[in-house]
């Protein structure tokens, strides 16, 4: 789009991390309503409207790159706690969640950090190079540390697709 916009790449950077973190805890406040918290849900809104005004009123005079972590930080922190609260209510806490995700997100950081190994060997290659040995290494690197990380679930995958076929 050109360097006119370079400038906005803190901006965007910083508020892609407050989406992704606000897609993963943005059922938290649907989850405390449906827990009949729905009072402790506006406590939680009231709280997270105090940080990100303090925030705002503290960085303002930072440059709106200081303003965008401070909303970032202030926005993530009361989704965090809203989730955590939602969490504990709902199954338990984050523990629960966790001992049922952590094969998946161990092999999607190992998957990413794959990509970014081969990207910078490729920098020379044309662009269509560049998506498509991403694209592939993802998919290698993912599949290999799902086997690895997650084997009794695969050879039971395996088994089910055997009685299928016979």
């Amino acid at each position: 789009f050109g360097a006119q916009w370079a400038s906005t790449v803190p901006l965007v950077t910083v508020l892609c991390g407050l989406c992704l973190l606000q897609s993963i805890t943005g059922i938290a406040g649907s989850g405390l309503l449906a827990q009949g918290r729905a009072g402790t849900s506006m406590k939680l809104s009231l709280v997270s409207f105090v940080l990100i005004g303090v925030s705002l009123l503290l960085t303002r005079h930072h440059g709106i790159v200081w303003v965008t972590v401070a909303l970032a930080l202030s926005h993530g922190a009361s989704s965090l706690l809203q989730m955590h609260l939602m969490l504990r209510q709902v199954v338990g806490g984050w523990a629960v969640v966790l001992r049922g995700i952590w094969r998946p997100l161990l092999a999607a950081t190992g998957m990413g950090l794959a990509v970014w190994l081969v990207r910078d060997h490729l920098a020379d290659a044309s662009l269509m190079a560049r998506l498509l040995s991403g694209i592939g290494t993802g998919a290698v690197a993912y599949i290999a540390l799902t086997l690895l990380i997650n084997r009794p679930g695969w050879l039971e995958l395996w088994q089910l697709v055997q009685r299928r076929r016979g």
